[in-house]
């Protein structure tokens, strides 16, 4: 295996702890109380609740080797920054990347003492597979990465199709209103950043392109500590013309890529799903999404911005981030993994079929 040039990168411009707590809706609803507004279109009308996420003041938990055993295989760990008491969480274990195999591009993550490097997939032979191992094995045991920690870019160069193009393309739907999204440099459920867009740029008004947001006021939990109504928002994907499928720049361009296309904003779009195997795959939907939990680390979140004509937020481009707590001890490279659907997967087979 050729010898990674790893170059080292600055502070990414993102927060790398990132601690998820879910916004609750407060309890069943009167539906007699339910609040619709124009597809699209919130009017906000209560004042600013603590966000959805909250940032820690720490990072990745990074176990030393004491000096005196450092390098030698065994040795005792000198303790675990910034966080006390180490992780209980199980070390990753995926494919190991085979020695014959060239490295196509690699970047070192500083404050997360992890090398990330583009090589040909285990489990797609005809793409690139992203990996990852520890920085500085000889210095350091392990690292255990925090869930919705930052990975890196998903594609910072793209464009919104009104179809899919090939195997990159992601689809912006957001479930509901305590999905996470990035918006003003920081990470929030979408009702979140809804609520803070319509405060500050839109004039008590804010819409999520692409959905139809409903208001719902009061319920068993429906005041804030002064006693004034509050308000959830139920939010669901819509046709409203806007084209939802983005497709990254390397695959509109239809040219062969270079080293130089290789960052660590585009390297998000080389995870494979490790929970497939066409030599064995699973029998259903069940059995695909156990794999997945198990094996896929990785998960997209969108990057939110304003639009002030059409007066509601809209997606700028995805990036990855860490889909759980993961605890690296590997030296040698491990591919890491992303969902992408029992339902991709379904037509992807059925295509195959015909």
């Amino acid at each position: 295996m050729s010898p990674l040039s790893i170059r080292h990168l600055p502070p990414l411009p993102l927060p790398l702890l990132l601690s998820f707590v879910l916004c609750a809706a407060g309890g069943a609803h009167d539906a007699a109380r339910r609040s619709h507004r124009p597809a699209g279109f919130l009017l906000h009308r209560r004042r600013r609740r603590s966000p959805a996420f909250v940032l820690p003041g720490g990072g990745a938990i990074i176990r030393r080797r004491s000096s005196a055993a450092a390098g030698a295989a065994g040795g005792e760990d000198d303790g675990a920054r910034p966080g006390d008491g180490g992780s209980s969480s199980s070390p990753y274990v995926g494919p190991i990347l085979p020695p014959e195999s060239e490295l196509v591009a690699g970047v070192s993550l500083g404050e997360l003492s992890l090398d990330l490097a583009l090589a040909p997939s285990t489990v797609s032979p005809a793409g690139l597979g992203l990996y990852a191992r520890l920085s500085d094995p000889d210095g350091v045991s392990s690292v255990t990465v925090p869930a919705l920690a930052l990975l890196g870019g998903y594609s910072r160069e793209g464009t919104f199709e009104s179809s899919d193009v090939g195997d990159k393309t992601v689809g912006f739907a957001l479930r509901d209103a305590d999905t996470g999204v990035f918006y003003e440099r920081g990470l929030v459920s979408v009702g979140d950043a809804v609520r803070s867009a319509a405060e500050t740029e839109g004039d008590g008004m804010c819409g999520l392109i692409g959905h139809e947001l409903r208001l719902i006021e009061g319920g068993e939990e429906g005041e804030d500590e002064d006693g004034a109504p509050t308000t959830a928002i139920e939010v669901e994907p819509v046709d409203d013309g806007f084209p939802r499928y983005f497709v990254p720049e390397l695959v509109n361009r239809g040219t062969a890529a270079t080293d130089e296309d290789y960052t660590v904003q585009n390297f998000g779009q080389f995870c494979n799903d490790l929970a497939w195997n066409y030599d064995d795959p699973p029998s259903e939907a069940e059995e695909y999404a156990v794999r997945s939990d198990e094996m896929n680390v990785v998960q997209l979140v969108w990057r939110m911005e304003y639009d002030p004509e059409g007066r509601c937020l809209r997606p700028s481009w995805p990036v990855s981030v860490f889909g759980r707590d993961v605890t690296f001890d590997n030296a040698e490279f491990m591919e890491i993994g992303t969902r992408y659907g029992w339902a991709y997967w379904q037509a992807t087979v059925d295509l195959d079929k015909i």
